[in-house]
């Protein structure tokens, strides 16, 4: 390739890619992330106007990064090979309406349910806890709706978390709701893309 050894080369890339977490997460995932009610009105009204998607400010989705099969033997193979017949690791993204991450987990085994992904980092429990999003909440048809994450099926319904609904059978307004939930959900498809 470049006269250096396939061990130079991995070393190499994996000091770059460390050192590009170390210093561009803050400027260009982090920073993002709605701390403050200000932010979050702008988040939320960015998504109303763009998407037509009421209280949503972010959307949510895993995608897999193909892979070699790591060394193991079958626990690894099985562990990595995922529902699509191909061994990868999951990318899962939290992106606003302007197509930005503003929180990002890679890694993760590809036969890890993208549920089980979201549920197991700190960011769910953050909004669990109500530490990570601030607590502002507008009356709807006579309901408090918080901010909102609009994901697909594969994610748990919450109250932070919009999903389309799972039947089969749908009455012309569960339909409805299910192509407002496909815009809102739309930036997480070209993230991914």
């Amino acid at each position: 390739m470049c006269g250096l050894g396939v061990t130079n080369i991995h070393k190499i890339v994996i000091e770059v890619c460390e050192v590009m977490v170390t210093h561009l997460w803050q400027d260009y995932v982090s920073s993002y992330f709605p701390l403050t009610e200000e932010h979050m009105k702008e988040k939320i009204i960015d998504m109303e106007d763009i998407w037509q998607f009421p209280r949503c400010w972010a959307a949510v989705d895993g995608c897999h990064i193909s892979i070699k099969c790591p060394d193991g033997g079958a626990k690894a193979a099985k562990e990595y090979h995922n529902f699509t017949n191909f061994h990868s690791i999951v990318l899962m993204g939290l992106v606003d309406t302007k197509y930005r991450f503003v929180w990002a987990s890679a890694g993760i085994p590809g036969n890890t349910h993208d549920a089980m992904i979201l549920q197991s980092t700190q960011l769910w429990k953050d909004i669990v806890e109500h530490n990570s999003i601030p607590s502002m909440s507008k009356e709807i048809c006579n309901v408090e709706i918080g901010p909102l994450i609009v994901a697909d099926s594969a994610f748990p319904c919450t109250t932070w978390i919009m999903k389309p609904y799972s039947n089969a059978v749908l009455s012309p307004e569960e339909t409805l709701i299910i192509g407002c939930l496909g815009q809102g959900w739309l930036p997480n498809v070209h993230m991914v893309s």
